[in-house]
């Protein structure tokens, strides 16, 4: 294997691992907080995931977001692969202060 190739695959891993990292500080936030509701807890996941791809300079698509919530099956083609990503304004929040925003914004 060529170091293209080795750095390639090192890339995958180390975002892999990032976004691995924020699936657990989610988790523990929804635990910390005795969130009950899927639904939120499935947006408190999504936002996680677009602020670790903004803060790292990169788009991530709802067919990656999909993946990243452990739905990759999409036989059926309902995932798009155009890019997802919060707003500035969202963006520049700590991920403490995004999270607690999303809470506090959240519709049954």
């Amino acid at each position: 294997m060529d170091q293209e190739n080795i750095d390639y695959l090192n890339r995958i891993a180390e975002r892999m691992a990032a976004f691995d990292d924020i699936r657990g500080q989610v988790l523990s936030y929804i635990l910390t907080n005795s969130i009950e509701d899927i639904a939120l807890c499935t947006d408190l996941f999504v936002v996680g995931f677009l602020h670790e791809a903004y803060h790292r300079g990169e788009s991530i698509t709802e067919e990656e977001l999909a993946v990243l919530l452990g739905d990759s099956d999409d036989d059926n083609d309902v995932f798009s692969k155009n890019a997802i990503s919060l707003s500035e304004e969202k963006a520049e929040l700590s991920f403490g202060e995004l999270l607690d925003c999303t809470v506090e914004n959240y519709q049954c």
